[in-house]
């Protein structure tokens, strides 16, 4: 039954023109993202300090319109600056938590689900620490897989536009219903978004689908191909 939901989501893609918008990457968003990943992996490395932490913060959360001033805000607090927040978390007592998610290579996993099994815990022991620094539990999905896909480019990068349009592109070839990673329990979310649960779901028959039309397609290149998905 798996083979053949992938087989029927890469008929979608190839009808999509899924190859020639992903080679479309380079020519958009190919120079930023490579210089983004060098920020964070050259230039800036770790999280020791403020100075590591905070250009990463400010530049992805900008670049990419990643919304921590939505999702972490304090109106008690005159001058609150969720960025700077973010760094100094990541400096400080968070700096175990992001260290250990960044390293969750997808090579380490035997199947794709241990894998995002791994993507996700990860995730979600980040966005667990961000998530009360305004005052109130909210989660800061988009950004954190943003930043954590920058410094390791095996984590699925996440947004709304992304999840909603993945959602669609799903729901042509099977039942979106029935999509599952069985590694990822629905009944224990309570250290994760569950809108990143939801689409790591969906992510990993898609990525599955991806390669099949095409071998070696990158993260960042399903990105942009449901971005710029014809029809939506």
């Amino acid at each position: 039954m798996h083979a053949q939901r992938i087989a029927a989501l890469a008929d979608v893609l190839r009808a999509r023109e899924f190859v020639g918008i992903c080679d479309e990457y380079a020519e958009n968003w190919g120079l930023v993202d490579r210089e983004l990943r060098h920020i964070c992996t050259e230039r800036c490395i770790g999280h020791g300090t403020f100075a590591a932490a905070y250009p990463k913060v400010v530049i992805i959360d900008e670049a990419y319109n990643a919304g921590l001033a939505r999702s972490i805000r304090n109106p008690s607090l005159r001058g609150f600056n969720a960025q700077r927040a973010v760094a100094n978390w990541m400096c400080g007592e968070g700096r175990e938590a992001i260290d250990g998610a960044v390293f969750a290579q997808r090579t380490s996993f035997e199947t794709t689900e241990d894998w995002l099994a791994a993507c996700l815990a990860g995730h979600g022991a980040v966005a667990k620490g961000l998530s009360t620094l305004g005052g109130k539990v909210s989660w800061p999905t988009s950004f954190v897989a943003k930043y954590l896909h920058f410094h390791n480019a095996d984590y699925v990068i996440y947004d709304s536009v992304v999840d909603e349009r993945l959602r669609n592109l799903l729901a042509e070839a099977w039942d979106v219903s029935t999509v599952r990673c069985q590694v990822l329990d629905p009944k224990s979310p309570f250290n994760y978004s569950n809108a990143y649960f939801g689409y790591l779901n969906r992510f990993a028959f898609y990525m599955d689908a991806g390669e099949s039309v095409r071998p070696g397609t990158t993260m960042k290149e399903l990105d942009h191909f449901l971005w710029n998905r014809p029809g939506l």
